[in-house]
């Protein structure tokens, strides 16, 4: 049996309707991957529903964009995460929207850093990092692209273990993704309530708004 995970978390695919799905299923199960992030309380309900499923093998198979808290639910699964050659990672620290005096922003503040913590922590468990070396990663918005950067996280497909790809890719392709993610966010954000704003992190970190701006 195959589950899609595509589109905006928290829009597209919301964490109650998804944890209530799969709670009715019973055998093994894939879940295709194809998501820009989105929210991360959602994102969270996703994964503990993945984690918990025991009536059935998890299978995790990102088959296109895998970033931000898309990225964090991609761990939930058994056994190595698997890839398309072609498929791309974005592995960044949350974000969110907060207004207010400095008190407010320290909150802001606080809240984000448990969630950089949490979020990395899945990898450290996963052993694929290092927290130190995670936290890095996240700092510096890191991308993945290539079978050589992505067999780091998981099992690509239709490679052999010893396969060299430097996972060089234009940067017109960079922008290209970036545009499209800042498009389904966009839509995310506007049929959003403004109370329910903050909570949103799919996640368009500055870079790639700089480079958006280019085209």
């Amino acid at each position: 049996m195959a589950i899609k995970i595509k589109g905006v978390i928290g829009y597209d695919v919301v964490g109650s309707e998804f944890s209530d799905r799969i709670s009715k299923l019973t055998g093994d199960i894939e879940f295709e991957i194809d998501s820009p992030g989105g929210s991360v309380f959602h994102g969270i309900s996703i994964y503990n529903a993945i984690k918990n499923y025991n009536r059935g093998k998890c299978t995790m198979h990102v088959v296109g964009d895998c970033s931000s808290m898309a990225a964090y639910i991609m761990l939930a699964g058994d056994g190595p995460v698997l890839f398309e050659p072609n498929s791309i990672v974005i592995l960044h620290n949350p974000w969110s929207f907060a207004s207010g005096d400095y008190r407010r922003m320290q909150k802001e503040a606080s809240v984000l850093e448990q969630l950089s913590a949490l979020y990395a922590k899945a990898f450290v468990e996963r052993e694929l990092f290092e927290e130190k070396e995670i936290r890095q990663i996240m700092d510096n918005e890191t991308w993945f692209i290539g079978a050589e950067k992505l067999k780091k996280l998981g099992k690509v497909l239709g490679t052999s273990n010893n396969a060299s790809d430097d996972g060089m890719i234009s940067e017109e392709i960079k922008i290209a993704a970036c545009r499209e993610r800042i498009e389904d966010a966009k839509a995310v954000i506007k049929s959003l309530k403004e109370e329910n704003i903050e909570k949103i992190a799919a996640l368009i970190p500055n870079i790639e708004l700089k480079q958006a701006n280019k085209i």
